[in-house]
């Protein structure tokens, strides 16, 4: 079984892996876990399912007490890889919100940006792009 030095140490290591820098202390740290998920926060914490992350506001900037917050990690990834950071996002987000704006049928739009009629329904009744909220 891990210690939470072992935790700490690893999430630093593969910080630093990553080109991220990483501010925490041990002991803040621990503190920050304690003060999101309890005092049994150890065994809430992972990558396993339904356990929590450690997650960067808009996965930018440093490790730091007040650039994280504490998310599911299917909910920290499903963020990570939305729209245009999805590697095989054939929209950008500009044209996906010209798009949602523009009238007509889908055929002619999908034929002008290069997508299928699918991709624009899609786009029109919310069901991707979920995250620009295209819809309010």
């Amino acid at each position: 079984m891990r210690t939470c030095k072992q935790a700490f140490e690893t999430h630093k290591i593969r910080a630093k892996q990553r080109g991220i820098p990483f501010k925490f202390t041990f002991k803040e740290w621990c503190r920050w876990w304690e003060l999101h998920l309890g005092p049994d926060w150890f065994n809430k914490r992972g990558r396993k399912t339904g356990q929590y992350v450690m997650a960067r506001y808009k996965d930018k900037g440093a490790y730091e007490w007040d650039n994280v917050r504490c998310v599911v990690g299917r909910v920290n990834h499903h963020e990570s890889h939305a729209g245009s950071k999805n590697p095989a996002a054939k929209l950008t987000e500009a044209q996906v919100k010209t798009i949602f704006n523009m009238p007509g049928s889908y055929h002619p739009i999908a034929a002008l940006f290069g997508t299928t009629r699918s991709r624009v329904y899609r786009i029109k009744t919310g069901r991707t792009w979920k995250h620009l909220d295209l819809l309010k």
